[in-house]
């Protein structure tokens, strides 16, 4: 072995040699001389686990890096060299402080040569990312060697502790183990955040990469088919660098879904019956049974096409729009699996009960389509692979299944038909009465409209292969798809709504007015409530029936509208909510929220429009400082309305949001911590006095800064006594839907830490919080958030600042996502979206958000020894401190202060931003300081924390967590580094040009690319630097 001077691994000395020309710099990118296809082929030894991380890691990334290079040379020479070069002075500038030389060069690259150099860094982070992946992929196969199941290893040794007890508390018995897996429901809430940056093309294309990779990896390859696996790669990569990895235009929402539901298609709907199949299996094992079959610990909802709340572009009609493809494209999906499991289930025994079964369908067949021919005919015609023709008797589950595949198909034509036609709900898609019986139905029923009638045949099948000796089969494919189904329902996604709370109150006001009633915006809270409440009681309807006719699209009339666009946008979304399967949706989400009035208001508003019973659930979103101090109160009104209370808490559990966004933009990091972990304890309370379950919705982001984090520390830090009933829902967005479900293996991986996190949080004796912890934390949030507020909101340069040195205003043109990064056309930090706010600060390195305050907090404190030693005492044995300390000393190992003062030399417009940024830079050194010394640990990242419930014959002893984060981050930094140094000139070139009245031509063909202007390729390149630095750090918002 031979030790890369690069990033301090271990590689074999030949494989070094033969990437590299004979140097010994590290093979991932930084390559001089010719690169060998065969040297490609290198596959080292298994050894431990690390090893064998590193060596593949070494290997793909070479792999990658160099096929990218090969494509870059074969269209210019000169450009992969500049690569090269620019690669080989930035680890210089990271080993010898050499930031200035490396800045230089950037600077003398040409306008036409920027966007190109630009485009490789960016395709080499992505690489990067793949080449991460399938390492880690190779760790886990090397511990799976080693008996550790990789798809539940993380729960079974929850399991295995929480039985045995010790540290964990008194163990548990194996019935209060499976009751609390059983009763599991955590609902994965994917989101529309705009914090994907990457082209849905070549998030496919990289999917094919890392499938491509894992299969040269295979031992059982040919040498030709090795060889056609390579071809096929560098067709990829080089297919990758000649697709323009920009959004010329904002994604539609209805896009933004469809993006999402590749995710789902691809990795989580084959992942989840893997992984229950395996849960099942460890639960035997375990002395624990069989996990029940009609139980999934996961549910998984959308806000895409739902989330309205600044969104002008989410409407109704796309509400509409989303609901229908979503329910279409799970009839595709079990289309498809019924059509597998009807060639897999040619047995001919079965049960008498289901032959009885079997002869009604037939029946239920000769009187809808006639004869056999006739069937046969219907079936051709709708273009099924096979089995159209009655099946005979000695085929019975064939047979049934035969029935099941018609019946979807009829759901797919009536949903696609109601799409495209408009219209109220199609009589076939009305709703059944509960429990109805479709198989001992004599009439053909046609479309599926509960997911009960499509579990009915299937369960029947698996009771009669069970009952016939065929359990084998039934456990296969059979199950699989019960549990999909059970999973994912016909409604495939449920979405959630979203307004804020505002928009309801211009809307009732707007009624109000209209009745003569006066102006429900003037009345006080008390008025409100009494209002609402009455009305929520009263049997008659309080929305005219003109108004009603209107915002439903029936009004025949041109008479000009008695209200404005905004108030029948709102009302029109009610109107759309009734008249869609109420299965298809999650819950009413209240942006904004403050008091009673604005959930009561949209409950009414539901009952006024006729929305199913129980209708839609509605969750107040608490958000900035205040709200989250005045929830409580809120929440106490709100249930102190009889009629509320009896008849409008959806199956006696009330749903509450905390937002993570805003009040980390409101009050910093710290004291928005504090605030929402004090205000679940006070929710709690009250929910109790009243003798309602609360299910917590925590709306997190991707980084720190928006309450982002691994699962399992996120679940840690919980409150006591604040996930009842192992409930929990938890919003997923951006790039961290592909980190955590981007294939099949990481998905599983992704469950595993969340059916763990919350058996642990259901089970584990938590110790409790000491008075002098809450005494010292209320202190620690106060003299954060004064701290935070002073800089952010009350020093007249911070605005200007924060414009000129991130590039905030030029996010927008990213076309990231469709909603707009400003709440208001108002210049100021209240008026940013938590997420551009957050976004800016990670693209320059600085991260000032996420730790501003936080070390005024800790080095006053730190002046009084008894406060001292509380801060060092919570740190060991208060989790949630301990958690957001150790995130902040991520988050500082993620930062470079050297990036930052350059953004700040180059781009502060001002001698007095100048001297602020200094000021700011001081603080972000005393911070860092300040978390070392309470960590206790010499530099960041250098402790020795183990990783989070890592089964034992896991953990990796030569490198932990940290150990190996640190190293990724270091080995990335040599490329984000140039890309930092290429969107500083990018923004001081831009803003020059926008100063002077220079403005580009937007391409809008193919011919444009290639006579786009210099200040057209220079703000090309300035996006591609944004891209290249979030795909580098992995986290953007």
């Amino acid at each position: 072995l031979k030790r890369c001077n690069f990033c301090g691994s271990n590689a074999p000395a030949d494989f070094v040699a033969v990437f590299v020309g004979g140097s010994d710099l590290h093979p991932s990118g930084l390559i001089s001389g010719s690169l060998s296809v065969a040297a490609m082929a290198y596959n080292p030894p298994a050894r431990t686990p690390q090893d064998e991380e590193e060596a593949v890691l070494s290997n793909t990334t070479s792999l990658l890096q160099g096929a990218l290079l090969e494509a870059i040379r074969r269209q210019s020479g000169d450009d992969a060299s500049k690569v090269e070069q620019l690669l080989q002075m930035s680890k210089d500038a990271h080993t010898s402080n050499t930031m200035q030389s490396l800045s230089d060069l950037v600077d003398a690259i040409s306008a036409k040569d920027l966007a190109t150099v630009a485009s490789a860094f960016n395709m080499m982070l992505t690489l990067e990312n793949i080449a991460e992946d399938v390492s880690s992929h190779a760790r886990t196969n090397v511990t799976a060697l080693a008996g550790i199941d990789p798809i539940v290893g993380v729960t079974e040794s929850t399991v295995d502790k929480l039985l045995a007890g010790g540290d964990w508390g008194k163990p548990r018995t194996k019935e209060a183990v499976a009751a609390a897996l059983h009763q599991i429901h955590y609902d994965i809430v994917f989101t529309a955040h705009p914090t994907q940056v990457m082209r849905k093309s070549l998030l496919q294309k990289c999917q094919e990469i890392r499938n491509l990779m894992h299969s040269l990896r295979s031992k059982s390859l040919t040498p030709h088919d090795e060889e056609e696996q390579k071809e096929k790669l560098k067709m990829l990569i080089h297919t990758c660098w000649r697709t323009d990895e920009l959004r010329r235009k904002p994604p539609t929402p209805e896009e933004e879904m469809r993006s999402n539901l590749s995710y789902v298609r691809m990795s989580i709907f084959p992942a989840v019956p893997v992984f229950l199949r395996r849960l099942s299996k460890m639960c035997v094992k375990a002395g624990l049974g069989e996990y029940p079959l009609d139980k999934s610990p996961f549910k998984f909802s959308s806000w895409m096409g739902g989330d309205r709340d600044g969104n002008p572009n989410v409407t109704a009609s796309v509400t509409r729009n989303v609901v229908l493809t979503l329910r279409i494209e799970a009839t595709n999906m079990y289309i498809n699996e019924i059509q597998k499991l009807m060639f897999d289930l040619s047995s001919w025994r079965a049960t008498p009960e289901f032959l009885a079964k079997l002869d009604l369908s037939a029946e239920r067949f000769s009187k809808k389509y006639g004869d056999p021919a006739a069937i046969t005919t219907m079936r051709r015609c709708r273009g099924y692979d096979a089995f159209f023709a009655p099946l005979a008797k000695n085929e019975p589950y064939r047979k049934m299944l035969a029935e099941v595949r018609d019946r979807l198909w009829d759901t797919r034509a009536a949903l696609t038909a109601w799409l495209t036609e408009g219209g109220d709900m199609p009589e076939g898609l009305l709703p059944r009465q509960p429990g109805h019986d479709g198989l001992s139905s004599p009439v053909y029923e046609g479309p599926y409209v509960q997911k009960e009638e499509l579990l009915q045949p299937l369960l029947a099948i698996r009771d009669s292969l069970i009952a016939s000796g065929d359990g084998i089969i039934a456990e296969a494919r059979l199950t699989d798809l019960i549990r999909q189904v059970t999973c994912f329902g016909l409604a495939f996604m449920a979405l959630d709504v979203r307004q804020e709370s505002t928009r309801h109150m211009e809307a009732m006001d707007a009624i109000t007015q209209l009745l003569g009633l006066g102006s429900y915006a003037s009345w006080s809270e008390e008025e409100k409530v009494k209002f609402l409440e009455r009305e929520l009681n009263s049997k008659r309807p309080l929305i005219p029936t003109a108004v009603m006719k209107e915002v439903s699209g029936t009004s025949r009339t041109d008479a000009p509208s008695q209200l404005n666009d905004e108030v029948k946008e709102v009302l029109a979304t009610f109107a759309t909510i009734a008249k869609l399967p109420l299965d298809s949706f999650g819950t009413y989400v209240i942006s904004m929220a403050q008091t009673a009035s604005d959930v009561l208001a949209v409950r009414l508003f539901q009952k006024e429009f006729g929305v199913a019973s129980p209708m839609l659930r509605v969750a107040p979103l608490f958000e900035t400082l205040d709200d989250l101090n005045n929830a409580a109160g809120s929440l106490k009104t709100l249930f102190s309305c009889e009629e509320y209370r009896n008849n409008h808490i959806v199956g006696g559990v009330q749903e509450v949001m905390i937002g993570y966004s805003d009040s980390g933009k409101d009050a910093g990091r710290l004291a928005a911590a504090w605030a929402q972990y004090e205000t679940q304890e006070k929710l709690v309370r009250v929910a109790k006095d009243f003798g309602i379950d609360l299910v917590f919705f925590h709306g997190r982001g991707g980084t720190v800064g928006r309450g982002g984090g691994p699962v399992q520390l996120a679940v840690r830090a919980q409150p006591a006594g604040t996930i009842q009933k192992g409930r929990m829902r938890v919003t997923v967005q951006g790039e961290v839907i592909e980190r955590q479900f981007g294939e099949m293996t990481t998905a599983c991986g992704t469950l595993d830490a969340y059916v763990s996190a919350m058996m642990e949080a259901e089970l584990r004796d938590p110790p409790p919080v000491k008075p002098e912890w809450r005494a010292l934390m209320a202190e620690l949030q106060s003299t954060s958030c004064e701290a935070y507020r002073q800089v952010v909101f009350r020093d007249p340069r911070f605005v200007e600042y924060f414009r000129d040195v991130t590039p905030s205003a030029e996010l927008g043109r990213a076309n990231i996502g469709s909603r707009p990064a400003k709440r208001k056309a108002v210049d100021s930090v209240g008026s940013i979206r938590a997420i551009p706010w957050i976004f800016a600060w990670t693209q320059t390195r600085f991260n000032l958000p996420v730790w501003l305050g936080v070390g005024d907090a800790i080095r006053l404190a730190s002046q009084n020894p008894a406060q001292k030693a509380v801060l060092k005492d919570m740190y060991q044995n208060f989790i949630f401190f301990r958690t957001v300390i150790d995130l902040l000393e991520m988050v500082f190992a993620k930062s470079d202060q050297n990036i930052a003062t350059l953004y700040d030399a180059k781009l502060a417009t001002s001698q007095e931003l100048k001297d602020m940024g200094s000021a700011l830079r001081k603080n972000f050194m005393e911070t860092r300081a300040a978390i070392l010394s309470l960590a206790g640990h010499d530099d960041l990242l250098h402790g020795s924390k183990e990783e989070v419930n890592v089964p034992e014959k896991c953990k990796d002893r030569k490198m932990s967590g940290d150990a190996r984060l640190k190293r990724h981050i270091d080995m990335r930094s040599v490329f984000i580094t140039p890309l930092n140094l290429m969107q500083v000139r990018c923004l001081l070139e831009t803003r020059n040009a926008a100063k002077a009245g220079q403005t580009s031509t937007p391409v809008k063909s193919t011919a444009c690319m290639d006579a786009r202007s210099d200040l057209a390729l220079v703000e090309d390149a300035l996006l591609l630097t944004v891209k290249g630095i979030a795909a580098g750090l992995q986290n953007t918002g």
